[in-house]
């Protein structure tokens, strides 16, 4: 991981995200039918709840146009799904503008070089492990997981942690079980 110091994180409060490359492995399964399918991982799922139980707004924005990201982001309770975005840059200034969220209170998490437009808009830029180079390079942070592989998971628990959440989370859950 790039170090980073915990501090800039705790002001966070919107995370967006790239969903291919991210939130899946990039990989796409086509059907015979043309339609084609991604795998989300569980993990990134329980990130996503725990940011939005510590009122974080989560945003997917994506490229490419997906009915399997658009199912995801509604069974997370996802309030913004951007699919099909040509620009992520406008996209990410007009979200800000309408959750009144500014560039200091943003971050994204990307994994190519068509996530860089966004730099000048965000506090933090995060990448995952697996990441394109050229993205590594001009990223704030870099996460030891792929993406897919609970790259966002990782990211929530330096974010939590950073706002002094995570061990009140952590006790919350071992608690229930006792």
């Amino acid at each position: 991981m790039k170090f980073l110091n915990l501090n800039r994180l705790r002001s966070i409060n919107l995370v967006v995200c790239d969903v291919d490359g991210v939130l899946t492995d990039g990989g796409l399964l086509i059907g015979p039918n043309g339609e084609y399918f991604k795998k989300f991982n569980v993990k990134d799922g329980l990130g996503i709840k725990l940011l939005q139980r510590n009122n974080i707004e989560v945003v997917f924005m994506s490229g490419g146009e997906s009915k399997s990201t658009e199912s995801r982001a509604n069974q997370l309770d996802i309030n913004y799904c951007l699919t099909n975005v040509k620009d992520k840059k406008i996209a990410l200034k007009k979200l800000q503008k309408k959750l009144n969220i500014p560039i200091n209170q943003t971050l994204f998490i990307g994994d190519d070089i068509n996530d860089l437009v966004v730099k000048p808009y965000v506090k933090i830029l995060a990448c995952t492990k697996d990441a394109n180079k050229i993205m590594k390079k001009h990223s704030n942070l870099h996460l030891k997981n792929i993406g897919g592989e609970g790259a966002l998971r990782e990211l929530t628990e330096i974010i939590l942690k950073s706002k002094g959440l995570f061990r009140d989370l952590e006790k919350g859950f071992t608690q229930i079980n006792n």
